[in-house]
Formats: structure tokens, C-alpha cells, sequence
């Protein structure tokens, strides 16, 4: 009977040296993949901070060049609008010319 007894507990210390073996073994591996997680965290992180960065100097150049198409525009079409104001005082100045001398001549008459 002392040998089954024997048999029984080295069967137990097996098994529970295998468990515990097993145990370590898993925690060890949710340390690695802990730390490989982190790893790619990191990375992502940096990567998105370089993308936030990349996209404030596009959008800060986009601004830029649209200030300066905008400007650009505004002087242009102010040129034009001075040039069509400029026109209209003057065909109302020919127009006034030409009524003086209509009615000059329809008086003459």
C-alpha cells in the first residue's frame, strides 16, 4: 500500500509541477505579448502624431495659398469693378453730351 501512496503522490507532484510549469509559462507569454502590444502602441502613436503634424503643415500652406488666391482675386476684381464704374461715368458723360445736343437742336428748331 506505501507504494501506491508513492505512486498516487508523485502523480500529484507531476501534475502540479506541470500546472504551475504551465502557469508560468502563460504569464511569461502574456508578458511578451504585453509588451510587443506596447511596442506597436508606441508606434502608432508616433505615427499618428507625425500624421497630425503632416496634415496641420498642409492645412496651414492650403490657408496660405488660399489667402493669397483670395487677395488676388479681390484686386482683380476690384480693377474691374473701378474700370466698369469708370465706364459708366463716362457713357452717362456722353449720354448728357448727346441730350444737350439734341435738345439744342430740337430748340434751334
Amino acid at each position: 500500500m506505501n507504494e501506491t501512496w508513492m505512486q498516487v503522490i508523485s502523480l500529484f507532484l507531476a501534475n502540479a509541477g506541470l500546472i504551475l510549469w504551465f502557469r508560468s509559462e502563460s504569464r511569461a507569454d502574456w508578458r511578451q505579448m504585453d509588451a510587443k502590444l506596447d511596442l506597436n502602441v508606441t508606434a502608432i502613436r508616433k505615427d499618428l502624431e507625425a500624421y497630425r503634424e503632416e496634415t496641420r503643415t498642409i492645412a496651414n500652406t492650403i490657408r496660405a495659398e488660399t489667402k493669397i488666391v483670395t487677395d488676388s482675386i479681390r484686386a482683380e476684381t476690384k480693377i474691374v469693378t473701378d474700370s466698369i464704374q469708370a465706364e459708366m461715368k463716362d457713357f452717362h458723360g456722353r449720354l448728357c453730351t448727346i441730350e444737350e445736343r439734341n435738345r439744342e437742336k430740337f430748340y434751334d428748331i
